[in-house]
C-alpha cells in the first residue's frame, strides 16, 4: 500500500513537472470555430483559424488579443472603392484648391464663353442686317421684272451661310456654359464635401477647451 501511494507521488509530480514544462513552452493558446462552427482550443493554428479568425489565450485562458479573418472579396472591393476616392479627392484638392477657388474659376471660364457669344451676337445682327438689305435689292430687281444679278445672289448665300455658322457657334457656346457648369457643380459639391468632413475630422481630435477655476 505504502509502495503504490509513493508510486502515485511520484506520477502526480512528474505531470506536474510536465504540465509546467508545457505551459512555459506553450504560452499562447487558439480559441477559434471551424468550418462546421465548432469552438476550437489549440495550441497550433489551423487553415480554418486563418480564414474565420481567432483569439490568442494565455495559459490562464485569458484574451491577450483577437485576430479578424481576412478580407473578403467584398471587402477588398470596398477598401479599393476608398483608396480610389482618397486618391481622386486628393487630386482634386490640388487642382483646384477649395470650393470657393473653384467657384472663381467657374465664373470666369462662363464669364469667357459669354463674352464669346456676345461677340458671335454681334456679328449674327449685322450679317442678318446685310442679308436682309441684300434680299431686299434682289426683290427690287424682280419687281422691275429684271433679272437677280450673279454677284447679288452669290451675297445673299453667303450672307445665309454666315449666319447659319454664326447661330450653329452660339448653340455650341451656350452648351459648353451649360456643361461647364454641369461639370463645375459636381466639382464644388465634392469640394465641399471634403471640406466639410475635414472640419468635422479636425473638431473632434481638437482638445476640449478646460474650464477655468
Amino acid at each position: 500500500m505504502l509502495s503504490v501511494s509513493r508510486h502515485l507521488l511520484l506520477w502526480s509530480s512528474l505531470l506536474l513537472c510536465l504540465t509546467a514544462a508545457a505551459d512555459d513552452n506553450a504560452r499562447h493558446w487558439y480559441r477559434y470555430y471551424d468550418d462546421h462552427h465548432q469552438a476550437i482550443l489549440s495550441d497550433t493554428l489551423d487553415e480554418s483559424a486563418l480564414k474565420h479568425g481567432y483569439q490568442v489565450l494565455d495559459t490562464n485562458m485569458n484574451v491577450i488579443r483577437d485576430v479578424p479573418p481576412p478580407p473578403d472579396a467584398a471587402e477588398l472591393a470596398r477598401r479599393q472603392q476608398i483608396a480610389d476616392q482618397t486618391k481622386a479627392d486628393a487630386r482634386l484638392v490640388s487642382l483646384y484648391g477649395s470650393s470657393a477657388d473653384a467657384q472663381r474659376q467657374l465664373q470666369n471660364h462662363v464669364e469667357s464663353l459669354q463674352a464669346s457669344i456676345d461677340i458671335k451676337q454681334g456679328a449674327l445682327q449685322r450679317a442678318i442686317a446685310e442679308q436682309n438689305q441684300e434680299t431686299a435689292k434682289a426683290a427690287n430687281y424682280e419687281r422691275t421684272g429684271k433679272t437677280v444679278p450673279t454677284f447679288l445672289l452669290k451675297h445673299i448665300a453667303d450672307d445665309q451661310q454666315q449666319v447659319q455658322a454664326l447661330q450653329t457657334d452660339i448653340s455650341h457656346l451656350q452648351q459648353s456654359i451649360q456643361n461647364t457648369r454641369d461639370t463645375y457643380g459636381k466639382i464644388i459639391a465634392r469640394l465641399r464635401f471634403i471640406e466639410a468632413h475635414q472640419a468635422t475630422s479636425n473638431a473632434s481630435s481638437s482638445p476640449s477647451p478646460t474650464s477655468s477655476p
